[in-house]
């Protein structure tokens, strides 16, 4: 499923829709001849300067990016220019290089920050430019994934693109896919891993394959035993895994699964002049719909319970504590279901229409699942509950977590990757404008916190410093369903429920919540991974 709506509202900053790879002078030529530039109300954009991406043997043969074509290289570089020049020539056009931080109460050059992410990668996608928002957190974002994909270290970077290809294929997110099939062409990767899927790739490549659905929908199953067999198991020691290989994928794997929690979340469309498409029938689009909710309740429900909390913090309001998240303190469990059984009859009813309409083109949607099935194992399909009467106990965070062992694991791996993850997991964590809608000057601390906290319970982990009853002060239905939703099975959320979030919340603040998910979500996986990587090196 991809994302059938686009809410987000567009940041103060140039746009570059079709700026692309050249790969000769006299093509740049030719091309400028027909561009010419138009002023909006605060974006500047090429209006008519249609470059297509252009696929040729000759770069595909390059022995690396690194040995990227000069003019290519080039041409980015003053198309950026040309962009710059003309807008600081406007008047009416924001300065980029003096854009105010709300979150760091500084000024910042978002000009320079936005100059080399396009230099890294030809253009700007959506979901860079919507984290515009938040600019010393789109730092930590990009430089974080330059030190994970683009560096040549113990695993091939095609192989670190085919691993994200596997990643986003879980939750069928094709905005991400065709971005990450782009890149993995770029980088020289063999396009018939594209066309053919997980069954022509290396066999070392195939084999973690359940991991990768275990980490996606099943994190809390993953044990030694799957180790091993990655690591020993095995005809030939060529197939096999070292811990340093698992550690690097798992990271890459995590963190496109909780990236695909952000591009849904926020409904981001894919980018019209991305050409790559690598199945043969159109992909059919289809409307997700359930009832809504009065606009004056959902007010009413977020101004007593919600912000009415949140306001009572700064007075110091101390209470008992109370670790017990007992059954009769949250909401229903049946509310918060996957399935159709949490439905109300109206959503029900809407989806009964919706299936007779979609008879017509079961042929498309089977083709279109194989887009992402032919990336995957398919041993698992689908997000599964955490069942507290069939697993062990829940994970205690004062036995094992990942800000402790999971991250001591990694830093002998993994030094300097580790180090930028943690940077932007930590920054995601505390960032705060201390408001909530218009409510200014409030203490969110506990609001953001239980976001974190109730999907770590979702997945088996449990803090025990935390006081569990702020979750049901803090945290609506809405808020609850939204945030199971985007952190597990992402690709099932519908414009209706983004609405439904928060009629208070501005845009930007309900992609804060995005963020704070998609950072969760990403620590969720890595602490089971780390654990089961350390029973087996203990072993």
């Amino acid at each position: 499923m991809s994302a059938q709506y686009c809410i987000f509202q567009k940041p103060s900053l140039i746009y570059y829709r079709n700026i692309s790879i050249i790969l000769s002078q006299k093509q740049v030529q030719k091309k400028m001849k027909l561009a010419h530039f138009s002023q909006q109300k605060n974006a500047l954009r090429f209006s008519r300067l249609q470059i297509y991406i252009i696929r040729h043997q000759q770069y595909l043969k390059c022995q690396s990016h690194k040995m990227m074509n000069h003019q290519m290289y080039k041409y980015r570089i003053y198309s950026f220019q040309k962009v710059i020049q003309v807008s600081n020539q406007d008047k009416g056009i924001l300065d980029l290089s003096k854009v105010y931080d709300e979150f760091e109460k500084e000024y910042i050059n978002l000009q320079d920050l936005l100059y080399r992410t396009f230099l890294t990668k030809g253009r700007l996608f959506h979901h860079e430019r919507i984290l515009c928002w938040f600019p010393k957190y789109l730092q930590h974002f990009d430089e974080t994934l330059d030190q994970m994909m683009n560096r040549e270290d113990v695993l091939p970077i095609t192989w670190k693109y085919y691993l994200s290809i596997m990643a986003v294929s879980c939750y069928d997110c094709e905005y991400l896919l065709k971005i990450q099939e782009e890149q993995f062409l770029l980088w020289g990767g063999d396009i018939k891993w594209l066309t053919d899927g997980i069954k022509v790739v290396d066999r070392k490549l195939q084999k973690i394959g359940e991991l990768n659905e275990l980490l996606a929908f099943r994190p809390w199953a993953i044990s030694q035993t799957h180790i091993d067999q990655l690591v020993r198991d095995g005809e030939s020691h060529r197939f096999n895994w070292s811990t340093h290989e698992i550690l690097q994928a798992g990271s890459i794997l995590a963190s496109y699964h909780s990236l695909c929690g952000l591009i849904f979340g926020n409904g981001i469309k894919e980018d019209i002049d991305i050409a790559l498409t690598f199945e043969k029938s159109s992909v059919s689009k289809h409307k997700n719909q359930s009832a809504n909710l009065l606009k004056s309740d959902l007010n009413q429900l977020e101004l007593e319970k919600t912000i009415g909390y949140l306001q009572c913090q700064n007075e110091d309001d101390d209470e008992d504590s109370n670790h017990n998240f007992d059954e009769k303190d949250q909401d229903s469990d049946s509310d918060l279901n996957l399935n159709s059984s949490s439905l109300s009859p109206s959503t029900k009813a809407l989806d009964s229409v919706q299936e007779l309409e979609e008879e017509h083109h079961n042929d498309d949607n089977l083709k279109r699942l194989e887009i992402f099935r032919k990336h995957r194992s398919n041993m698992l399909d689908r997000y599964v509950d955490y069942n507290k009467a069939q697993e062990a106990s829940l994970q205690d965070l004062s036995d094992y977590s990942w800000e402790f062992q999971g991250v001591d694991l990694y830093s002998r791996y993994l030094p300097e990757l580790i180090e930028l993850m943690q940077n932007q997991i930590d920054y995601a964590m505390k960032m705060t404008k201390n408001t909530y809608g218009n409510a200014a000057n409030l203490n969110t601390n506990d609001f953001r916190q239980s976001i974190s906290v109730y999907l770590m319970l979702i997945h088996g982990i449990r803090d025990d410093q935390f006081n569990y009853t702020k979750i049901n002060k803090t945290l609506l239905i809405h808020h609850k369903r939204f945030i199971k939703k985007i952190g597990c099975q992402p690709n099932q959320v519908t414009q209706s429920e983004y609405d439904e979030l928060s009629t208070l919340l501005s845009t930007s603040e309900k992609c804060h919540i995005c963020i704070l998910i998609m950072e969760t979500k990403k620590q969720i996986e890595l602490l089971w991974l780390t654990k089961a990587v350390n029973q087996c090196i203990n072993q």
